[in-house]
């Protein structure tokens, strides 16, 4: 019988290719389970309240990080975590 000598790159490639499908799998299966999670949110009723909870959380973040922020050397001062960030949280992440 003959015996097939594997090459490191070839147990590399084999690996890899394993360790991709394994994560494109889960990827499928956390959209599936956020899928689902987004459907029973809705019918609860209570999506409208957890989005403002979740914008709340990430507004108040930003606002806490406003000190953090140096002033350029011109005086002037970027736009504000809040002025960022407003925009992207004031509809839902659905």
């Amino acid at each position: 019988m003959l015996a097939l000598r594997r090459s490191p790159a070839v147990v590399l490639f084999v690996a890899r290719a394993q360790v991709d499908s394994a994560r494109a799998n889960r990827l499928e299966m956390l959209e599936t389970i956020r899928e689902y999670a987004l459907e029973r949110l809705a019918v609860s009723g209570a999506e409208e309240a957890l989005c403002r909870a979740h914008a709340g959380y990430y507004l108040a973040m930003a606002d806490s990080a406003e000190q953090y922020i140096p002033d350029t050397q011109h005086g002037d001062r970027p736009p504000s975590p809040r002025q960022l960030a407003f925009p992207l949280l004031s509809g839902c992440w659905c």
